[in-house]
This record gives C-alpha cells, structure tokens and sequence, in this order.
C-alpha cells in the first residue's frame, strides 16, 4: 500500500530563540551556559587575587615579572627567567609584524 505524504512549513524566515511554550525547557541551555560562565569567572577572579596577593608581597614587581609554576601557584621570576620571557615576547611581537593574516 502506497501512500503519498505532503509537508509544508510555513514562517516569517526569521530566526529567533526556540520557544516549545514551556519556559524551563525553553531556557535548560541559558542556565547551562551561565553556569558555566559563572564558574570561568570565578576561576579567573581567584588567579588574579592570587597574582594580586604576589604583587603586594613584593613592591616594585609588575605583572610581566610573575611566573607560573606546574602546580599553578604564582611566583616572581628570577631575573634570568624574566630576561627569557622577555625576549620570547619581542620575538613574538616581531613575528607578529612580519607574518600578516591571509
């Protein structure tokens, strides 16, 4: 038995957030989303308490003088490393110039 089945979907060609008409269904991948922004922020916020606390334990430091080691704890480099970091930034900000986006 052969049957013949036609569909037809009609709209305004707009794109706009799902709406299935139940709100907590509709909004589960906002909540996911914000959770897990929520939970980026506060990480980033703790580094950088962290490298605030560093700062102000040793004045006359700036950001670039701070390291990181494998256990992500925060330090103030010793003058050969920083010389080092240093360097491999100018070296990366000369590559930078000279290799240009297709």
């Amino acid at each position: 038995m052969s049957q013949n089945l036609a569909v037809t979907f009609e709209g305004k060609g707009e794109v706009g957030a799902q709406t299935t008409g139940v709100s907590s269904v509709d909004y589960d991948d906002d909540r996911a989303v914000a959770a897990a922004s929520r939970v980026a922020w506060e990480g980033i916020a703790q580094r950088y308490q962290k490298k605030v606390g560093v700062l102000a334990d040793n004045p006359g430091k700036t950001g670039y003088d701070i390291g990181i080691t494998p256990d992500r704890e925060y330090y103030v480099m010793p003058k050969e490393r920083r010389d080092t970091a240093e360097k491999t930034r100018e070296f990366v900000e000369q590559v930078k110039q000279k290799v240009k986006p297709i």
